[in-house]
């Protein structure tokens, strides 16, 4: 019998990997797909998706947001290691998502680009979710906030979107 947990991890990459070529299918590797052997130590991510970024999906519920969101980013930092990529991304699906809420949360201890952070949230990870999923706030690719302290690296937090466009941009300056 299926654990549950993984039957809900694999259900939240799948539905990540369609997000991602809903959204910028322009950014999509041809065979886009999840990845094979998680948990292994030289794990290179859960998802093939985009060139040169590993992607860390993670699903979550009000209690575990917080440690997904850290889990995400820690993990996909290590993954770009292994993989050798230059680009790095924790998705994390923000549980019970409704309409034209901020869906996807990303997390990140290297940010794609320059960045501006609009919000210090410090050490408070629920304080910077509030402030990426305001929907009164700046756009979604405005909202980046950086939580840091408690020994902790600096880790970025944004909606997915914010994220997707700074690596868009990113790309096009390298290229």
């Amino acid at each position: 019998m299926t654990n549950p947990a993984k039957i809900k991890g694999d259900q939240t990459e799948r539905e990540a990997l369609a997000w991602i070529a809903t959204g910028w299918p322009h950014l999509l590797r041809p065979n886009a797909m999840r990845m094979l052997g998680a948990g292994r130590r030289d794990d290179i991510g859960d998802l093939s998706a985009i060139d040169d970024v590993v992607i860390q999906v993670k699903a979550s519920n009000p209690r575990t947001l917080t440690a997904a969101l850290r889990a995400a980013a820690h993990g996909a930092a290590a993954q770009r290691v292994n993989a050798a990529a230059r680009f790095e991304m924790g998705l994390t699906k923000y549980p019970n998502a409704r309409g034209g809420s901020v869906r996807w949360l990303a997390t990140s201890l290297v940010w794609p680009g320059p960045v501006e952070a609009v919000l210090d949230a410090g050490a408070a990870v629920s304080k910077a979710v509030v402030f990426v999923r305001d929907e009164a706030g700046p756009a979604r690719t405005d909202r980046v906030a950086v939580v840091h302290g408690r020994g902790l690296p600096v880790m970025y937090l944004a909606p997915a979107e914010a994220w997707m466009s700074a690596f868009e941009h990113a790309a096009a300056v390298a290229a």
